[in-house]
C-alpha cells in the first residue's frame, strides 16, 4: 500500500465492512486478505481497487478473483480513459502495465476455439 491513500482508504472501508459483518480483524486475517489482493490483482493497483470495491458492493469478508475478461476490460478501460480521469490516469502516470485485453488467457483461450485449434 506504501503512500497509496486511496488504496489505504479501500482497504479501511473493507475492514470496517468485515468489522459490521462480525469478521475477525486480527493482523493475520488482515495479512491474508493483503495477499489474495495482490495475487488477485498481479500488483496491478487498479485491479486491487476494483476488488476491494466489489467485495465492500457485495457484502463480502474477503476479495474473489476477477473472471478473466472482467480484469482485461478493466484494463482496456484504463487505456482508454481521457487524460485526468482520477485512479486510471494515476495508474497510467505511475507506468503501470496495462495488460490488454488479447493479452489475457482467456481472449486467446476463445480465439483458439474460433479457430478450431482447441
Amino acid at each position: 500500500m506504501g503512500d497509496d491513500g486511496e488504496l489505504r482508504l479501500k482497504l479501511a472501508d473493507m475492514i470496517i465492512a468485515r468489522n459490521e459483518r462480525g469478521a475477525v480483524n486480527s493482523h493475520r486475517a488482515v495479512k491474508a486478505l493483503l495477499n489474495l489482493l495482490d495475487k488477485y490483482s498481479e500488483g496491478n493497483r487498479v485491479l486491487k481497487l476494483e476488488l476491494l470495491e466489489r467485495a465492500i458492493a457485495s457484502g463480502w469478508q474477503t476479495v474473489y478473483p476477477l473472471k478473466p475478461w472482467e480484469a482485461a476490460a478493466i484494463l482496456s478501460d484504463l487505456e482508454a480513459a481521457p487524460a485526468g480521469s482520477d485512479r486510471f490516469q494515476s495508474a497510467q502516470d505511475s507506468g503501470e502495465r496495462i495488460i490488454r485485453p488479447e493479452d489475457s488467457p482467456w481472449y486467446r483461450y476463445k480465439k483458439e476455439q474460433e479457430n478450431g485449434k482447441v
